[in-house]
């Protein structure tokens, strides 16, 4: 087996300390026993996703999640394929939380009809949209279940699962399309889509693209974008490794151009994205499901990627820190709002998010006390985290 590897990984290289810090997780497999909890993602859709974690792992900090759509051309597939359930089993014993989604599927009649294709894909887009959405809502809301970090989210997928998830990642709204593609966009509500857990961000911090393609290279577009790790054979003859026709029907000129690894590596390295691209030369589409070499080429690869990514807290992982409710009063309050801190010492980082991950205000308490004062924020519902070098407090703020 030959592999060509293109590496632009400058801007991503986290010092080798990194794996003390880590203290082996995220790097190698250091747990056994994983369990499937299967959710309900979507209450617009009831479409579902296997998440998995390692039941022997005692760390009860954040950790960050992995999102995986499965391949199928958009009319086949599942949350159980055997790719999604050995690569999200992979990463559960490395100690992430990962997940397999489900999303819209189209009838096999279809899969000749340009412009029914790509409203199919634009659906699923928004499905994954929602599916992280879930997981920063269910974060904020409902007390975190699966201690995701929120700032810590990486998606991808394989052959059409990773068309979603690429353009997922970076079609944006700068993006010159045709009239049809905006026209399929503005019905299924945006680039967000209609299946629902809206007021959170659908952003993620790294793609992992084996064996998909995005539509057009212009796409690739924005070098603040998430960095980006793709898989694909050279001899594809599915999803092209360069730029091809994928799909076809009555409408008279070919209507979707689908562009593969080596042209998204290509943009990538033009803009200064941060990139990796594993070529695999003579081979066609998605090896990795029929050749056991391939796919522990493959393991290997996506965890080297994903593990230069993470940010571990070293206090978080040696001390396996709670995180404990902050007090907060009155609350709700249409005036001042009281933190508490004197169970906990007097010096603490505070950071206040709105439902969109966004930071909205930062500051340090030296005191047991700390006041916000309502008048300097827009009513809604807000997260405060305070942390010391000992504890990190959260709670949630609800401005009227």
């Amino acid at each position: 087996m030959r592999l060509s590897f293109i590496l632009l990984f400058t801007m991503l290289f986290i010092s080798i300390d990194t794996f003390s810090q880590c203290e082996g997780r995220y790097e190698t497999p250091i747990f056994e026993n994983i369990k499937v909890d299967t959710i309900t993602y979507s209450d617009v859709t009831g479409f579902k996703m296997d998440v998995y974690t390692a039941t022997d792992d005692d760390y009860i900090g954040l950790k960050p999640l992995i999102i995986l759509a499965h391949g199928g051309a958009f009319y086949a597939g599942s949350t159980e394929t055997p790719t999604m359930q050995r690569l999200c089993n992979e990463f559960a014993k490395r100690g992430y939380v990962a997940a397999s989604i489900q999303y819209t599927l189209t009838d096999l009649s279809n899969l000749l009809d340009s412009l029914s294709m790509t409203e199919t894909v634009m659906q699923a887009i928004g499905d994954g949209k929602a599916a992280i959405r879930w997981f920063r809502k269910d974060a904020a809301e409902n007390g975190n279940q699966f201690n995701i970090d929120s700032d810590q989210i990486f998606a991808g997928g394989n052959s059409a699962g990773a068309v979603l998830m690429n353009n997922l990642a970076y079609m944006d709204e700068d993006d010159v399309l045709p009239a049809y593609m905006d026209s399929i966009i503005l019905a299924n509500g945006g680039l967000e889509g209609t299946a629902g857990n809206f007021g959170y961000s659908s952003e993620i911090n790294g793609v992992l693209n084996l064996a998909g393609a995005i539509y057009r290279r212009s796409i690739i577009s924005n070098n603040t974008a998430p960095p980006l790790f793709s898989i694909h054979g050279d001899a594809d003859d599915v999803v092209p490794f360069d730029c091809n026709n994928v799909f076809w029907g009555d409408f008279g000129d070919m209507l979707i151009e689908m562009c593969g690894s080596s042209v998204i590596n290509d943009e990538a390295n033009i803009i200064g994205l941060p990139n990796e691209l594993v070529t695999l030369e003579g081979y066609k589409h998605t090896p990795w499901e029929t050749n056991l070499e391939i796919m522990s080429t493959l393991v290997e690869s996506l965890s080297n990627f994903v593990y230069n990514l993470v940010d571990c807290d070293l206090t978080d992982i040696t001390e396996h820190s709670i995180v404990y409710n902050l007090k907060a009063y009155p609350n709700p309050t249409k005036g001042h709002i009281n933190i508490d801190f004197q169970d906990f010492g007097t010096l603490f980082e505070l950071v206040l998010i709105d439902l969109s991950g966004k930071i909205v205000f930062e500051d340090v308490s030296n005191g047991s006390f700390y006041s916000l004062n309502k008048s300097n924020f827009e009513s809604g519902v807000y997260i405060m985290t305070a942390k010391s070098d000992q504890y990190t407090l959260k709670t949630k703020i609800i401005f009227n």
